[in-house]
């Protein structure tokens, strides 16, 4: 039941979760017919190894706690979202406010936001993302509200979260160097290795 709750809370992931009859079907390559559902299984078990969690921050009672994984589409962006809220604790989340990027080459990409009633989080994950040059990644911030309203705070927390997540995994680019990834503020002894 919890489950089909987040789901009505997420739209833009429960389109890819159809049922098998109302799912487009494609052909694959062995020319069997492939639903979204199916595809979106395979995904899932493509990323749920990719999926690094950050340390939770409690501001005023309300606990927030960012989440990403190294993604090359839409889908697999999908998926990841579909995997962490599989977790009981995820899923009961106030808010699971979701940005992805991703570059398909020749200057194209395939980015999204959803707000999961966060009015504006999303957005502004995904200005985060598009600001610090993030490129194959999808960041997903829980937030467990804890009675006390936090106003603008909140879009601070929720983007230092995330930024300081992105920021350890080596997805925040510097300004003055084009194309490379910045040296961690996180001393080398904290940091974890990126797969």
């Amino acid at each position: 039941l919890q489950l089909a709750l987040t789901w009505q809370r997420m739209p833009w992931t429960a389109a890819a979760l159809g049922s098998g009859e109302e799912a487009e079907q494609k052909p694959s390559g062995s020319g069997k017919l492939v639903t979204n559902e199916a595809r979106l299984v395979e995904a899932m078990c493509l990323v749920s190894s990719r999926i690094i969690h950050g340390d939770p921050l409690t501001e005023r009672k309300s606990t927030f706690q960012a989440h990403l994984a190294s993604v090359t589409s839409a889908d697999q962006a999908k998926a990841v979202v579909a995997v962490l809220i599989q977790n009981r604790k995820i899923a009961a989340a106030t808010h699971n406010m979701v940005a992805y990027r991703v570059h398909l080459g020749n200057g194209v990409w395939a980015q999204d936001c959803d707000d999961d009633g966060e009015t504006a989080a999303g957005s502004r994950m995904l200005h985060l993302l598009q600001t610090v040059d993030a490129e194959d990644v999808v960041v997903v911030v829980s937030r467990w509200y804890g009675g006390i309203k936090l106003g603008p705070d909140r879009f601070k927390l929720i983007n230092n979260c995330a930024r300081q997540l992105l920021d350890l995994h080596g997805y925040v680019k510097s300004s003055n160097d084009k194309g490379e990834r910045s040296k961690s503020t996180v001393p080398k002894s904290s940091r974890k290795q990126r797969k």
